[in-house]
This record gives C-alpha cells, structure tokens and sequence, in this order.
C-alpha cells in the first residue's frame, strides 16, 4: 500500500492512510457530476503492482446500492467497508496488465468512471 500511496501524493492527493485501506479529497473533473467533490476511498493488498487496488469506495453515496451484475453505473453498487455515508463500486480494472500498474493509470480508470456517469 504504502507505494500507491506515495504515488497518489506525487499526483497531488492528499492521502489518509491506515492499514491496507486509504480515503482521499477528490474532485470530480468531467462527466455530468463535473465540479463536485467527495472522498474516494480504496483498499490495497500487499501485492500492488500484481494486483490494482480494489474498486473505489464513494462518499457521499452517488448511485443507489444495487449489487446486481449489470453494466456500469447501474450494477455492481454496494454497502462499504468504509461505513455507512459509503458507497463500493465493483469497477474492476480489465486492463491492468496492459498498464503501467501505477496510480496514475489507475486514477485514469478513475476518472472513466466518473465520465460515464
């Protein structure tokens, strides 16, 4: 974890860690919910770089909670770890081999799903 983090920071974030999990300010830059801003929330294993982080946790809740497989933004919406002003989208990243498996290209992942809200 404690790689990702430092990455999220050189990117800007400020990051609050704890354990594998770590929640951070984020503005919403494009997509309808363009301007606003809420707290991203993730969960790293031990073996970041094999393996990206988890899919984000949200706060204040933006969609409604259906865990149902349906595409995106729709399925996947679950109760968080977090608690309960939190949101877990199941948004694996697909492609994470054919990465650079770093922050930044996570954080693009990111920054799709916000765009196709």
């Amino acid at each position: 974890m404690a790689s990702f983090a430092e990455q999220l920071k050189v990117l800007g974030y400020d990051i609050k860690a704890e354990s594998d999990r770590m929640s951070f300010p984020f503005k919403i830059e494009t997509g309808k919910r363009a301007g606003e801003e809420i707290t991203l929330g993730f969960i790293v294993s031990g073996d970041f770089l094999l393996n990206p982080p988890s899919g984000p946790h949200v706060r204040p809740r933006l969609l409604p909670i259906h865990p149902a497989k349906a595409p995106h933004p729709v399925g996947g919406v679950h109760e968080s770890q977090f608690g309960p002003e939190w949101q877990y989208w199941s948004r694996p990243i697909e492609h994470w081999n054919q990465t650079r498996r770093n922050a930044a290209d996570y954080m693009a992942h990111i920054r799709r799903l916000f765009d196709t809200l």
